[in-house]
């Protein structure tokens, strides 16, 4: 089963049955509870309610909202800013703030959204950390209890898309629901092509015809974290010295 796979920043467990993440963090830092909210239509609120329309038969939705990503490569820096914002409500950050930071640029904050230095594709994990909301990734997709959990603790959950062309893509799945015929749906936002719905079998393997799931990335609320980490502990480093220095876990896993 996917939930079953570990690396070294979570360590997924069954408790009472049902799929769970766990920081193996020391710190202690636990995710605040959900707000339970009974007879809910079926909108995009925070809730872990099982919630009724129309063909539905129950489900969970988050009141996330993506921000377009401002740089044709900046998937990443959007769907991290737009965390930000699901927790915080407001935030300080911008994409080309979180873009100067995570890249150790200074430019990118130009009319043009800086030089060509600035329009890069990167790794969430690394943009996540930026705005420290970052809780840990798995190089594979997550199965269906391990979504409903996340979303559970109004938690939502980022997504690689790998194309079969090359390259990558970052987006957020933030809700799930059964339909009638006993279809599960996905709640899917997306810094380019906006929000939409679609069958899981196809998100996981067709998304937009041609990209498929290959990481998932687990999120946590900033305030809970101590605030956003300082751009001294995340210099830029080259992709050979990442991959020298153990720093980076999934080489694979850009998107723009």
């Amino acid at each position: 089963m996917h939930w079953a796979v570990q690396t070294r920043h979570l360590e997924l467990s069954s408790p009472d049955g049902i799929p769970d993440l766990t920081l193996t963090d020391t710190r202690g830092i636990s995710m605040r509870k959900p707000r339970i909210l009974n007879s809910l239509p079926f909108t995009r609120r925070k809730t872990s309610s099982a919630l009724g329309g129309a063909g539905a038969r129950g489900g969970a939705i988050l009141a996330f909202s993506m921000e377009p990503q401002k740089q044709t490569n900046w998937c990443w820096a959007a769907t991290s800013k737009s965390v930000d914002d699901y927790f915080l409500g407001s935030s300080t950050w911008t994409q080309c703030r979180i873009v100067n930071t995570t890249l150790s640029e200074t430019s990118c904050c130009g009319p043009a959204g800086g030089d060509l230095a600035c329009n890069q594709p990167w790794y969430l994990d690394r943009a996540l950390k930026t705005v420290n909301a970052y809780r840990g990734m798995i190089g594979t997709d997550a199965d269906i209890p391990t979504v409903k959990s996340e979303i559970s603790k109004d938690c939502p959950l980022g997504v690689r898309i790998g194309w079969r062309g090359g390259g990558g893509h970052f987006v957020i799945v933030y809700g799930w629901s059964v339909t009638s015929d006993g279809t599960i749906m996905l709640s899917v936002d997306d810094p380019i092509h906006r929000s939409t719905t679609l069958p899981e079998a196809k998100f996981r393997t067709k998304y937009r015809s041609n990209g498929r799931w290959t990481h998932s990335y687990f999120v946590t609320n900033p305030s809970a974290s101590g605030g956003a980490i300082q751009s001294a502990d995340l210099r830029a480093f080259t992709l050979e010295e990442m991959a020298r220095e153990g720093i980076l876990e999934f080489p694979e896993a850009l998107g723009g």
